[in-house]
């Protein structure tokens, strides 16, 4: 019994560091769009909202420096995959504004679901961008070298209304970690000189 009690704690300290994330991120679109507007009656921050994903597997977790993508030429970026086997969440993904793609495992031959997200190291008006927050289930940070592929965890993107391409990675918090490990997949042999 000490066990749902203990997940029910956890689920009311998720909840409550996401309204945390959240209002402090209105404060500092607040604090941009004052500074960097003429026009204080301007509209502009009604065009950014705030979409979390719940309970998602977490693969490629590339979150400790901007890294820059070797498959096109873009800026550098901190990034994440997310997936799931359920179309339930699939469906739920794509009307929250994430672009969706389905591949097959090679490991159990079934059918995924997955979106990559990222932040870029640099905004458009070329100032560094802040890192994505990472913490662990208690909202402790966590060091983002060890998620390893399968975490679950809640994400929060960044989306602006106007423009549905332009999401954000803003944070993420690791609900169960599963270490990182380095593995080496070439058998032991012996050098013959």
């Amino acid at each position: 019994m000490n066990a749902n009690i203990d997940d029910a704690k956890r689920n009311a300290l998720t909840n409550k560091l996401l309204n945390i994330i959240l209002k402090l991120q209105e404060i500092i679109d607040e604090l941009v769009f004052d500074d960097n507007d003429d026009n204080p009656t301007s509209d502009k921050k009604n065009n950014i909202k705030m979409v979390v994903i719940y309970n998602a597997e977490i693969y490629f977790a590339k979150l400790d420096k901007p890294k820059s993508p070797r498959y096109r030429n873009d800026v550098e970026s901190w990034s994440v995959q997310i997936r799931t086997k359920s179309r339930v969440v699939k469906r739920d993904w794509r009307k929250k504004g994430l672009r969706v793609f389905s591949k097959i495992s090679m490991h159990d031959n079934e059918e995924y679901y997955f979106a990559n997200i990222r932040r870029h190291a640099v905004r458009s008006n070329g100032t560094p961008n802040e890192p994505v927050i990472v913490v662990d289930h208690n909202a402790n940070p966590l060091d983002t070298t060890i998620i390893g592929n399968g975490s679950i965890g809640n994400i929060q993107i960044q989306m602006h209304n106007c423009h549905e391409e332009q999401k954000s990675l803003v944070a993420l918090q690791i609900t169960k970690l599963i270490p990182y490990e380095k593995k080496v997949d070439f058998p032991k042999v012996e050098l013959i000189f």
